[in-house]
């Protein structure tokens, strides 16, 4: 298996290092640096960039990051008939990992990947371990036949596209961090992080079904990506799938919980004229329910809504 290492992260933790050991005192590195690169300034500048991105690589390597990666990449046997190359890159914001589309000189089933990682990582050896096992958890769940990996993702519109793909991000975390914690191996978030995470996005149920939802959510073997997407879509496909039967219960009398004096969850006002409940299997009021969604995302036919909020957004719909 190729690792192909982007020059910008190898410069950007380079330069980090030095800086680091600079503090504390220590300019070994930095002197080393200088021996490397200060002949460099006498080379014609067309050949001078590439030698200052070897000499970057060369350090890296030399640090014993290349090493660190190839040890957690090989926790992973998996890889090794299905993966050709991986290319480790330099992220601005947050880690990933993808598949790459197959070139047209692409031979056999193997497949490229690219890790997206920020250089900080790299000032912590440990982290930058939980790191990697947990984005290399996606590769191998994309690379998975069974577990039915696909980028697209139904939705009305954008905003409701966004929403789903927030809760898939999370319970899809979840599915990860949990197989690795069985495993023994250390990773990004503890079960009580992923807990307080799960609790944000369900924070409208109980608390004592939301517990119980996730127990069941975190010590569920295998998923497939069909069902984690379901549950993300769907807050009653979710309580189906991983609550019990009171959690059941509990919404599907929420949903008759339409009180005269109530307020209305989206203008607030007490109401005793209650909608009837959005049939999504009807097209114009999938527009309707897609509508309502754009200004508050997390809303759900269930919880109902006053007629005055329903006949607005239809008329909005009409003259739009």
């Amino acid at each position: 298996m190729n690792i192909e290492y982007d020059t910008s992260l190898t410069e950007s933790v380079v330069l980090q290092e030095i800086e680091k050991r600079e503090r504390r005192g220590d300019p070994g590195l930095l002197n080393n640096y200088h021996e490397k690169v200060d002949p460099l300034y006498e080379l014609d500048p067309l050949d001078r960039e590439e030698e200052f991105e070897n000499v970057h690589e060369q350090i890296f390597l030399d640090l014993g990051y290349g090493k660190l990666i190839k040890e957690v990449i090989e926790e992973f046997p998996l890889l090794n008939d299905k993966v050709s190359d991986i290319y480790i890159n330099i992220s601005l914001v947050t880690e990933e990992a993808n598949l790459m589309k197959k070139d047209f000189d692409d031979t056999g089933d193997l497949r490229k990947i690219k890790i997206k990682i920020r250089a900080e990582m790299f000032s912590s050896p440990e982290e930058l371990r939980m790191v990697l096992r947990h984005e290399l958890m996606h590769v191998i769940d994309m690379l998975d036949e069974a577990y039915g990996y696909d980028t697209k993702i139904p939705a009305l519109n954008t905003v409701e596209e966004n929403f789903i793909r927030e809760r898939y991000k999370i319970l899809w975390d979840i599915y990860i961090d949990s197989r690795l914690g069985r495993e023994g191996k250390k990773t990004i978030a503890s079960r009580d992080k992923r807990f307080s995470e799960f609790s944000v996005i369900y924070q409208k149920i109980p608390y004592s079904q939301r517990l119980v939802m996730f127990d069941n959510l975190w010590g569920r073997e295998r998923m497939t990506h069909g069902e984690i997407l379901g549950m993300a879509g769907d807050l009653m496909n979710m309580v189906a799938t991983v609550g019990d039967a009171s959690a059941v219960e509990l919404i599907k009398e929420k949903k008759k919980a339409y009180q005269p004096g109530s307020p209305c969850p989206l203008c607030q006002f007490p109401t005793y004229n209650w909608a009837k409940e959005l049939n999504l299997e009807d097209e114009d009021e999938k527009r309707l329910y897609s509508a309502i969604r754009v200004d508050f995302p997390g809303w759900e036919p269930q919880e109902g809504a006053c007629e005055r909020c329903v006949e607005l957004y239809k008329f909005n719909l009409e003259e739009s």
